[in-house]
């Protein structure tokens, strides 16, 4: 799997032992509904251009600062467990979209964003 660049998941996952892996080198990931709090700590998606994870359980993408320089759209509507969106979203320069329409336990955006 470490090859693939597209990943589109439309169907529910259950995954009781949590994702271990997914792979660095994916370009496009849409997972609507992923189960997960938060990615696997080895998951860093340099290349990755379009994250779409709309309706998640996510709490939080990752732990601490990653390398995303290349993501431009950033989808995460109806993600009902953020609170907060990191303030490291101000290095992804590329960025054109980020979707975060009824997240309704979003408490705050970095002062760039909100200004």
């Amino acid at each position: 799997m470490r090859y693939v660049r597209l990943l589109n998941i439309h169907c529910k996952v259950h995954l009781p032992k949590g994702l271990e892996y997914l792979p660095n080198n994916l370009r496009f990931l849409k997972w609507k509904g992923h189960p997960l709090k938060y990615f696997p700590p080895t998951f860093y998606p340099s290349k990755l251009v379009e994250l779409n994870m709309c309706h998640a359980q996510v709490e939080l993408l990752w732990r601490g600062k990653k390398g995303i320089p290349n993501l431009e759209r950033l989808a995460l509507e109806g993600c009902r467990n953020i609170v907060e969106v990191h303030p490291s979203i101000g290095i992804l320069k590329k960025l054109r979209l980020l979707n975060l329409k009824d997240c309704s336990s979003l408490l705050s955006l970095p002062d760039f964003i909100s200004a």
